[in-house]
C-alpha cells in the first residue's frame, strides 16, 4: 500500500470517529449554521488570497504547472471514501455544509499580457479528510495569456491550499481529482449516487464573483449527449457517453465545479456549465436606408437556460475504494 492510500486510512479512522459522534454534519455544522448570518460584499477583491499564494509561492510551497499539468493523464486514483449521510438536514445546516467543504480551485499564474500574476478561479469541493477534492477538468486547464502558474485551491474564507497533485482526470466527462496540502483535517462532502428526478437539491458557489450564493433546485434528468458526428463514424454511440445530469439550482460562470448536494449534505455532483435553449431564428426585412439595399437579420429569443452538472457516477468512475 503507497503512502498516500495510508495517510487516507489514518484520516478516514479519525473521519469515521467524527461521523459516529455527529461532528461533520451534526453538532459542530448546526453550531457553525446558528451563528449571526454570514456577510458577504459582491464582487470583493481576491487580495487576501493573491498575497498568500504569492507567499507560499515565494516560500517554493507550491508545486509548478510543468509538474501537475501532466497529470491530467491519470486515469485513476485510490482513496477511501466517506459513507453517505442518511439524515436530512435543515436548510441552514446544509448551508454550513455546503460552506464548509466549498473550495475556490484554479490557477495563479503570470500573464504573458501584462507580466502581472493573476487568479482564475472556478469552485470544487473536498471529498476526504485527508485534502483529496474534486473539481471539473476544464478548470484545470490553463487560461490564456499563461506563462506559468501554479494550481491552488482557497477556502470560502480565504486560506490557500496547494493543489500537490492530480489524482485522476477524465476530460470527456469533465472530472478532476486532486490532492491538496492542508495543516488540518478538512470537512468532506460523501458522493452519493442516489439522487433521482424530483429529489431536492442545493448549490454554493461564486457565480461571476457573486461570492456565497446557495440556491435551491430540484433533479431535472439524466442524459448522454449524442457523440459528435466524426466520433460516431468511428463507433462512438449515446451508451459510452458519459453521464451527465440537468438540475435547476442556479449558477454562473464561476461555479464550475462548485458541488451540488443533496438534502442530507452528500455531492451528487458538480456543476459543469451552462447552456441556452433558444427559439429557432426568424428572418426580418431591416428597414433600408435610401442609399442602403434591404437586409435579413436573425431575431433569436432564450427560452430556457439548462444546468448542466457532471452526476457523482462520473467521479466514483475515476476512483478505485480500498
Amino acid at each position: 500500500m503507497s503512502m498516500t492510500h495510508i495517510f487516507s486510512r489514518g484520516f478516514a479512522d479519525a473521519l469515521s470517529i467524527a461521523l459516529a459522534l455527529g461532528f461533520v454534519a451534526g453538532d459542530a455544522v448546526r453550531a457553525a449554521a446558528e451563528t449571526p448570518p454570514l456577510v458577504y460584499s459582491d464582487r470583493r477583491t481576491d487580495a487576501t488570497v493573491m498575497k498568500r499564494a504569492g507567499e507560499l509561492r515565494d516560500a517554493g510551497s507550491l508545486p509548478a504547472s510543468d509538474v501537475l499539468l501532466p497529470q491530467l493523464n491519470n486515469k485513476k486514483c485510490a482513496l477511501i471514501l466517506p459513507v453517505t449521510h442518511t439524515q436530512k438536514l435543515a436548510g441552514r445546516d446544509l448551508w454550513a455544509a455546503a460552506r464548509q467543504s466549498y473550495l475556490r480551485v484554479g490557477w495563479f499564474y503570470l500573464c504573458s499580457k501584462c507580466s502581472h500574476w493573476h487568479l482564475d478561479l472556478a469552485g470544487g469541493y473536498v471529498i476526504t479528510a485527508d485534502g483529496v477534492a474534486v473539481t471539473c477538468h476544464h478548470v484545470a486547464e490553463t487560461p490564456e495569456k499563461f506563462i506559468k502558474g501554479h494550481f491552488i485551491a482557497a477556502t470560502d474564507d480565504g486560506s490557500v491550499l496547494p493543489v500537490t497533485a492530480i489524482l485522476a482526470a477524465n476530460a470527456k466527462s469533465d472530472v478532476c481529482i486532486v490532492r491538496l496540502k492542508a495543516d488540518a483535517p478538512l470537512v468532506p462532502l460523501p458522493l452519493s449516487d442516489a439522487a433521482r428526478p424530483g429529489d431536492i437539491v442545493y448549490c454554493f458557489s461564486d457565480p461571476m464573483g457573486f461570492r456565497g450564493y446557495f440556491s435551491q433546485g430540484i433533479v431535472n434528468r439524466y442524459y448522454r449527449e449524442l457523440p459528435r458526428r466524426r466520433d460516431a463514424k468511428n463507433g462512438s454511440s449515446v451508451e459510452n457517453q458519459p453521464l451527465s445530469l440537468n438540475v435547476s439550482t442556479d449558477w454562473a460562470p464561476g461555479s464550475s465545479g462548485a458541488a451540488v448536494i443533496d438534502e442530507c449534505g452528500n455531492a451528487i455532483g458538480h456543476v459543469a456549465r451552462i447552456l441556452p435553449v433558444e427559439e429557432e431564428p426568424r428572418k426580418k426585412k431591416k428597414t433600408a436606408g435610401p442609399d442602403e439595399p434591404a437586409s435579413q437579420h436573425e431575431d433569436r429569443g432564450t427560452l430556457m437556460v439548462m444546468h448542466n452538472a457532471v452526476p457523482a457516477q462520473e467521479v466514483l468512475a475515476l476512483i478505485e475504494k480500498k
